[in-house]
């Protein structure tokens, strides 16, 4: 009888495990359309037909939530695409909107490089910096010898001209 009792139990687990999967395929799915169509709304200033004066305040009243948290989706509608929201339902709001703040292929490197299901939002906002320090600091050294191949350029060019 226990061991019944336990199948069932696993059973039941197993069924709603399934479920909650499915429901938040679902979720994510949707996200993406919400975060469209927020753009959509405040792009086109919709929101004035329905009496709001500002985007926040029909954020505010309508969604119940803050004008900041729904421009996280908007940032991601812009940023990011649909098949990447998608792939990437599991790791959550905080992490995509992130993403949003990298380039193209910062973003790459980090995908393929980060468990970004088990990467706290906190340490993916650490290594966002340090990648961005670090193609700062590239930016930098190109530029620098750029400049030095400049300056040496018009040395020459002078040293021609002299001759």
């Amino acid at each position: 009888m226990s061991e019944e009792i336990m199948l069932t139990e696993q059973q039941q687990a197993e069924t709603l495990h399934k479920q909650i999967k499915s429901y938040g395929s679902i979720i994510m799915q949707s996200f993406y359309g919400l975060c469209v169509a927020l753009k959509e709304m405040r792009d086109r200033g919709l929101y004035k037909t329905l009496g709001y004066s500002e985007f926040d305040y029909y954020c505010k009243a309508e969604l119940g939530t803050s004008d900041r948290q729904v421009y996280k989706y908007i940032a991601i509608a812009e940023n990011l695409s649909e098949e990447f929201v998608n792939s990437n339902s599991l790791i959550g709001v905080s992490k995509l909107y992130l993403l949003t703040t990298t380039d193209e292929e910062t973003r790459t490197e980090i995908v393929r490089h980060t468990d970004l299901t088990e990467t706290t939002v906190k340490e993916l906002r650490e290594q966002i910096a340090a990648l961005k320090e670090e193609s700062e600091l590239d930016r930098k050294e190109r530029d620098n010898a750029n400049e030095a191949a400049q300056r040496w350029k018009n040395t020459a060019q002078s040293a021609q001209a002299d001759n």
